[in-house]
């Protein structure tokens, strides 16, 4: 049975094994690319998983010995007790298994984490996200390779570059950072930058737009009024500036903190109320404080442990072990981290509180957040420290970062929806650590059953990027 569409996958796609032979992927791509247990997405009938209960977070539904049918990448039915239809070509005994939407990971630098981490991601259930930066160009390409079909990845929705102040990105270029910024940092030096930025990012491919740093609130605000004329939604670090500078920018998605209480005129309140009535979010990224808060030699024992077994690119060990040198040289940045969470997780329970909507983003690529591991941390978090219930937690990595993206085809388990579903053997109802008991992933139809996780999970620790540094440049002062 687990063999039983290889040779059809492989009839399908000889031109994809073609064109990652001649990117030298050879070796580790066609061990992904015939999967045992991997049924592709035009296969001839259905995908059928019968006796699992579906839950759908979009309209909170639980539906118990359902039977779920799959076609053509996308989900026909979702019965409960269903008949089978005349066409299925294979059939899943989901009996004692629970069924929700592909997993998103609203905040990702995949370009930063490499190609090995993309693998990763489908491994542990996560089938979209939304990368907020990264070289451009690549991006494009590995998005390109995925919706072709030549490449085992979630689906991409990119920012493209950082977009940060000019003297940041003179700084950043000039630094020895391992790095290679040229490739991922735009500079927005005034407001008549604004718009050639927009447009630029726009040819090169970019589904939203992301500010990191910028060198004023003047400039931020022109940025995102641009982004509006230009069709974009707007997300950016607000650090430093007041709310109202958040709401005069129309800003959609507050990464990782909260603007400064104490300036301006419009109180948080306001600018929560504002956020809940425009559909705007807040991505709070829980891991990242966590992560950053770890003493030095526990941070150190993850680095080298992710190291050993080979969970990581070679450029994100250099960028890690980069980071920790910077946590060595500031004494005082520990105590710095926890007086900021703190203070903004009260900030994230009071937005919460005023209805806003949060996503679950890992920041993939800061230092210990594992690819694919970091989100379902990010899940317990948003319970444990913002007392988000399990729906609602599974909603900030399913239904609300679709619907922030205007994908209402993804994060559904509906008809109509988009095939990419995550087969667990617990309730994440129940309890949100659920979510990491994956038995089998669907992303855009293709069934990876255990054993095709397994060696997907290999082939990342086989890839190229993990023994040798594929992308970053050598730090010239040689710093830890």
């Amino acid at each position: 049975m687990k063999h039983e569409f290889t040779a059809e996958f492989m009839r399908t796609n000889k031109k994809a094994a073609i064109v990652i032979g001649r990117t030298g992927l050879l070796v580790w791509l066609v061990v992904i690319a015939v999967l045992p247990g991997c049924a592709p997405t035009g296969m001839r009938g259905s995908l059928v998983i019968v006796g699992v209960t579906a839950i759908d977070p979009a309209s909170g539904a639980v539906t118990r010995n359902a039977t779920i049918v799959i076609r053509y990448g996308k989900i026909a039915s979702v019965e409960p007790g269903g008949p089978l239809p005349g066409d299925v070509a294979r059939q899943v005994d989901g009996h004692g298994l629970t069924a929700i939407p592909g997993l998103w990971d609203a905040h990702v630098h995949l370009s930063k984490a490499r190609a090995s981490a993309i693998s990763h991601l489908i491994a542990w259930g996560v089938t979209s996200v939304r990368d907020v930066g990264g070289d451009p160009e690549e991006l494009a390409r590995w998005r390109r390779e995925i919706e072709r079909g030549d490449r085992v990845g979630p689906r991409i929705f990119m920012a493209g570059p950082y977009l940060e102040s000019a003297e940041r990105v003179r700084r950043q270029i000039a630094s020895d950072d391992v790095e290679p910024y040229r490739k991922t940092r735009w500079p927005v030096g005034q407001s008549a930058d604004v718009d050639a930025v927009v447009a630029r990012a726009v040819a090169a491919g970019a589904d939203f737009l992301k500010m990191r740093t910028r060198p004023s609130p003047e400039v931020f605000v022109a940025l995102g009024q641009a982004a509006q004329r230009a069709g974009l939604k707007f997300a950016a670090h607000v650090d430093g500036l007041a709310p109202q500078h958040v709401i005069d920018a129309g800003l959609d998605s507050i990464e990782h903190m909260l603007p400064d209480r104490s300036s301006g005129k419009t109180s948080l309140e306001q600018m929560y109320r504002w956020l809940a009535e425009t559909g705007g979010v807040i991505t709070p990224t829980l891991v990242t404080w966590e992560r950053s808060m770890l003493p030095v030699e526990d941070a150190s024992r993850a680095i080298e442990k992710a190291a050993d077994q080979r969970l990581i690119s070679a450029f994100l060990l250099s960028d890690w072990r980069e980071q920790l040198g910077e946590r060595r040289n500031n004494a005082g940045l520990l105590e710095y981290y926890r007086s900021m969470y703190e203070k903004n997780l009260q900030a994230f329970r009071a937005a919460r509180s005023a209805g806003v909507r949060m996503l679950a983003g890992s920041d993939l690529t800061v230092l210990t957040a594992r690819p694919g591991a970091a989100l379902h941390a990010e899940l317990g978090l948003l319970v444990s420290e913002l007392g988000l219930s399990e729906l609602d937690a599974l909603r900030a990595a399913t239904v609300w970062p679709s619907d922030w993206m205007e994908r209402p085809d993804l994060g559904r388990l509906e008809p109509g929806a988009l095939a990419d579903l995550v087969l667990l053997s617990g309730d994440p109802l129940e309890d949100i650590s659920n979510t990491r008991k994956i038995r089998a992933v669907i992303a855009a139809g293709k069934l990876y059953d255990a054993d095709a996780l397994t060696l997907l999970k290999k082939a990342a620790r086989d890839a190229p990027d993990v023994a040798v540094d594929d992308w970053g440049r050598p730090a010239r002062s040689g710093r830890d």
